[in-house]
């Protein structure tokens, strides 16, 4: 069993919670290598079940209370981002930013024809030729753009 990360040679890593994030990580695995519960104190949720992959179905990456993302979800984002972390780390961020910022469907709507308005002459097929372009849909950018609104809001 080896981990990396729990070293502090430097100033930045000095992180007075790494000693106990180590114990945890450590009692995870074994509780005889470390009284995490003890060591931790009463914030420490004990539960060597409760948040496992193991609770995912297939095509699923994340759960969030009721809220899934998806693997295609993410497959999707992948084809205009290049890169699955990218993708995965946009569509985490949207998922926990919408439960504090919703921003509703009809001003995402707006937001989206006044682009098709300025950005392409009114032209809604020239719109969705530009997005197929960047192998993005209607559905990616629409998200995007809820995602500007939110960002906007906040």
């Amino acid at each position: 069993m080896w981990s990396w990360g729990w070293g502090q040679w430097t100033a930045p890593e000095q992180d007075p919670a790494k000693p106990y994030a180590l114990c945890a990580w450590l009692w995870t695995r074994s509780p005889d290598l470390c009284n995490a519960p003890k060591a931790i104190g009463d914030t420490f949720t004990q539960s060597r079940t409760e948040g496992q992959l193991s609770v995912l179905t297939p095509g699923e990456q994340c759960v969030v209370g009721q809220d899934v993302l998806s693997n295609d979800a993410i497959q999707k984002l992948q084809l205009l981002t290049g890169e699955r972390d990218t993708a995965f780390s946009a569509l985490y961020q949207r998922l926990i930013e919408s439960r504090t910022t919703p921003v509703s469907s009809s001003d995402v709507l707006a937001a989206e024809r006044a682009i098709v308005a300025q950005a392409f002459k009114g032209s809604r097929a020239a719109y969705i030729t530009e997005l197929r372009s960047v192998h993005a849909s209607v559905t990616i950018a629409r998200g995007i753009l809820g995602d500007q609104l939110r960002r906007c809001e906040g």
